[in-house]
């Protein structure tokens, strides 16, 4: 299947592309870069057939179309911390659409939680000077199995009852690019993150 260029802003200045039904988006990532792909090119996809997690053996598992899951490519060396920053991007792009008052956390190395729940899930995978950044964001999704219904949570079921409408997954991407970009960039991003540890 190919990729299809879509018209989401990016912060890195580079392209976003959509896939319907991929394998992972970290495998199209790795595709991707191969090909020259610049600095931010970002992917995602409706559906993953095997999401990665960090512990082996685990996927990511998500309905089609119900939550952001999605690939950035980084052309630079990985540096110490590197994922936590990360988790700081995707907290703070969170933090953007919540209720007044609901605030998230990031729990050490990989997560990011709300009320104790993960809201979502980061992967980084390096080879030379290109890091991939996979993220695995709740967005739409309402149940979970019974096994994970006590630990995972959604940005759809935070914003029930609030009246904040639930936002596009092209709107959450557009900003979490924009975090993703700054908290790159910020030279106390260790505070940062501290101040938000789980």
């Amino acid at each position: 299947m190919e990729y299809l260029e879509v018209p989401i802003e990016n912060a890195f200045g580079a392209p976003v592309w959509h896939i319907r039904e991929t394998a992972s988006t970290m495998d199209d990532a790795k595709v991707l870069a191969a090909q020259g792909a610049s600095d931010g090119t970002a992917i995602y996809a409706d559906y993953q057939r095997s999401g990665r997690c960090r512990v082996e053996g685990r996927v990511w598992e998500s309905a089609a179309g119900e939550n952001l899951l999605c690939t950035v490519i980084l052309r630079r060396k990985a540096v110490p911390g590197f994922t936590l920053r990360v988790g700081l991007a995707a907290a703070r792009a969170f933090d953007g659409f919540l209720p007044e008052g609901l605030h998230t956390a990031i729990k050490w190395p990989n997560d990011v939680l709300l009320g104790g729940k993960k809201l979502s899930g980061i992967l980084c995978e390096a080879s030379g000077d290109v890091i991939e950044v996979g993220t695995g964001f709740n967005l739409g999704q309402r149940s979970f199995p019974s096994e994970r219904e006590a630990r995972a949570t959604s940005l759809s079921l935070a914003l029930a009852g609030s009246g904040l409408p639930l936002p596009t997954r092209g709107a959450f991407l557009a900003r979490y690019l924009r975090c993703l970009r700054e908290a790159l960039a910020e030279a106390d991003w260790a505070a940062s993150v501290s101040a938000r540890l789980w």
